[in-house]
């Protein structure tokens, strides 16, 4: 199937681990690769594919058959309502999600600069809601300047 086309195909999968984008992740039948957002690690779902592609798959989440430990009650009404994608794990418990991150963030320095690193867990001794660790920082450079200035956005 051409990647425009949508299947309208329902596959029942267990889910493996978090993906960096924040979907969750299993492999169907065939051993291809399923992204499909609100779903947690250890679950099996049944989700409807909306795209096919020669090595992996996008769906969307029908139903929880089998729930996780790891499935918490998310805290945000509107993460709920999914009318907002500011937080995309917020159905999953903190240390399932910090341990994903942990995962995440090793793999991809692992494969780019830092062959046998290892990553220690992810210390928070706040409260894994209402505040950010996230910064996006921008530079500029001067022609005339060896130097770039870094700062917040």
């Amino acid at each position: 199937m051409s990647a425009t086309e949508h299947a309208e195909r329902v596959v029942e999968l267990v889910i493996d681990s978090l993906a960096a984008g924040g979907d969750a992740v299993g492999r169907g039948a065939d051993g291809r690769v399923v992204f499909v957002p609100y779903a947690a690690p250890g679950e099996r779902v049944r989700a409807r594919l909306v795209e096919e592609r020669r090595q992996y798959a996008r769906g969307e989440l029908v139903e929880v058959v089998s729930a996780a430990p790891a499935r918490v009650e998310p805290p945000c009404p509107l993460f709920r309502e999914r009318a907002c994608g500011g937080c995309v794990w917020q159905h999953v418990a903190y240390p399932t999600q910090a341990e994903a991150k942990r995962a995440i963030a090793a793999s991809a320095l692992r494969r780019s600069v830092a062959r046998g690193l290892e990553l220690l867990p992810i210390d928070a001794p706040v409260s894994p809601y209402g505040w950010r660790r996230r910064a996006r920082l921008h530079w500029v450079r001067a022609p005339s300047s060896p130097a770039a200035v870094i700062g917040l956005c």
